[in-house]
């Protein structure tokens, strides 16, 4: 496990969601439409405290085109498990492309 981008999730879950988390698995996630591959890697785990809606967050780093990196994030609920996740946030960008 990278520490520094264990702390980098927690950092943006911190701020996107205003409470405190704690690592707690990983979870390898691939998801595939038409024979292409949309997302292959990890997904972390976090338990949240304080959160008034969710006990647990899914979050996840891709590096786009440019070599930049570019983080997501899913609340458990809504999302029931780290694909559902991916999926949820690969058709919230294809919406936001159209």
């Amino acid at each position: 496990m990278n520490e520094k981008y264990i702390q980098t999730l927690r950092t943006m879950i911190q701020t996107q969601y205003k409470c405190p988390s704690r690592y707690s698995q990983t979870i390898k996630v691939k998801e595939e439409a038409d024979g292409k591959i949309l997302f292959e890697g990890n997904v972390e785990l976090f338990d949240l405290g304080g959160q008034p809606t969710a006990r647990q967050c899914y979050a996840w780093g891709t590096k786009r085109e440019d070599g930049r990196m570019e983080y997501a994030t899913a609340l458990n609920p809504p999302a029931k498990s780290a694909a559902e996740a991916v999926r949820g946030h690969l058709q919230a960008q294809g919406a936001a492309a159209k």
